[in-house]
């Protein structure tokens, strides 16, 4: 069952329904009954104390990463994500107390709202929380049938206490694993399993998004032999004393003023793909920053505007084709990006770090990762020229984005006029750099 924990560490999880017959044969079992029959088929009744460990490489879109996972029983992980084609390593754990997370080795912290919630999914999951009582506090209950692929499993719908909520489907002929879907049109589903030592796992899924295969994940059972209980506990960072060298460069060569100023830009943005809609395809780009991390971006064709995002410091709100709704996942990290955050420390409640440096595209770049103080979960990585200073690349999560063709605005500061942005669809954007707006301070 554990490759679901490879796929976890990309992916949020959230709850997922869709309506379907059930068979007579398994339409009156509770969700008790049926996790207590995938637990005898899966073999793996044990209340081990040794740490146990998997590797496996998930690769989607072209693009491959290693994730790691240890475990002790009932509820402690690591998990480490590393992501070679950018040299950057993503970690994180729960000791049984405290969620923490940490990037490049760098300074680590108590995860933030929703990396925690993602943390203490990783620790009931990994643990087969939802299987084995008393690992963590776990609620259940079934739910209708749906066929997947062109084969039809039972499902079960599990949420951790203080985690994310997901969906088991299930073979119901053997009652054996057969995958898991986190929402209505994204899933997982197990195509190869492995059983050593009386154990059936998954060892290799196919990762599924409307409907579509985007990738595919495979996972392999490592040694752990050397592996301690300080492997789950928060580590201490060190201290760097090039950080400031290089940034002061940096500086420099933005012209970038000592008291962060509002900016606003406009221009015109290219999507290769939004939402199948050829209509926005091309579209307007406003975008209004307001220091210390407020934002607000919006895409406009002609006069709808069909996507709006924003950051006011505290909250923030996505708005799709109608009215707004809170955004949970990474408002704030943009709010840093959009503000420079890397230059202004202070006043963002940020810190900096330098990264060794990092190959790109046949070139090497200075790295500077940056984290909120707040919350740890909230930190991007920015890439400087070696020789200009100027930054080539900003890394986020799944985004990657390229600033070039820089040019100078009216009060001096030096802007990128052109980016364009990798992520789950493809954004060209070339912008128009307006004046700067007054300063909110």
């Amino acid at each position: 069952m554990k490759l679901l924990a490879l796929v976890c560490a990309l992916f949020w999880c959230s709850a997922a329904s869709a309506a379907a017959d059930v068979p007579p044969s398994t339409g009156k079992l509770t969700a008790h009954e049926i996790l207590s029959r995938v637990r005898k088929a899966w073999g793996g009744t044990a209340q081990s104390s040794q740490v146990t460990a998997l590797e496996g490489s998930i690769t989607s879109r072209g693009l491959t990463q290693t994730v790691r996972i240890f475990t002790k029983a009932p509820n402690r992980v690591f998990f480490q994500r590393i992501v070679p084609w950018m040299h950057v390593v993503v970690q994180g754990g729960y000791d049984g107390r405290v969620a923490w997370s940490q990037v490049n080795l760098g300074g680590a912290g108590p995860s933030g709202p929703a990396e925690a919630r993602f943390t203490r999914t990783e620790a009931a999951l990994d643990n087969s929380a939802e299987v084995l009582p008393g690992r963590w506090p776990m609620r259940s209950y079934r739910l209708s049938d749906a066929t997947v692929q062109g084969k039809t499993y039972l499902r079960v719908y599990v949420e951790p206490r203080g985690g994310n909520a997901s969906t088991l489907l299930i073979d119901p002929k053997t009652f054996e694993f057969g995958g898991r879907q986190y929402a209505i049109d994204r899933y997982d589903i197990c195509t190869k399993t492995v059983r050593v030592g009386g154990v059936t796992n998954c060892q290799k899924e196919d990762i599924y998004q409307k409907g579509r295969l985007v990738g595919t994940s495979i996972s392999h059972i490592i040694s752990a032999d050397s592996i301690d209980d300080s492997l789950f506990e928060m580590p201490v960072a060190p201290f760097d004393w090039t950080t400031g060298w290089l940034l002061d460069r940096y500086k420099r060569a933005l012209h970038e003023p000592l008291e962060a100023r509002g900016t606003a830009l406009v221009g015109l943005a290219h999507f290769s793909t939004y939402l199948n809609d050829q209509s926005y395809l091309w579209s307007m780009l406003h975008l209004q920053t307001t220091p210390p991390v407020g934002f607000e971006y919006a895409l406009t064709s002609g006069s709808r505007t069909f996507f709006r995002s924003s950051y006011n410091g505290v909250a923030g709100s996505v708005e799709r084709n109608g009215p707004g709704v809170g955004s949970v996942d990474n408002a704030a990290t943009w709010g840093m990006i959009y503000n420079r955050c890397e230059l202004h420390a202070q006043a963002c409640n940020v810190h900096v770090q330098r990264e060794p440096n990092v190959s790109l595209i046949s070139r090497q770049y200075y790295a500077l990762t940056v984290v909120s103080n707040l919350n740890s979960s909230e930190w991007y990585t920015v890439l400087l020229d070696e020789q200009t200073y100027l930054p080539a690349a900003i890394w986020s999560g799944d985004a990657l984005m390229y600033p070039s063709d820089y040019q100078p605005l009216q009060s001096g500061e030096l802007r990128p006029s052109r980016w364009t942005l990798a992520a789950f669809s493809y954004q060209e954007i070339l912008t128009s750099v307006g004046p700067p707006a007054p300063s909110t301070k």
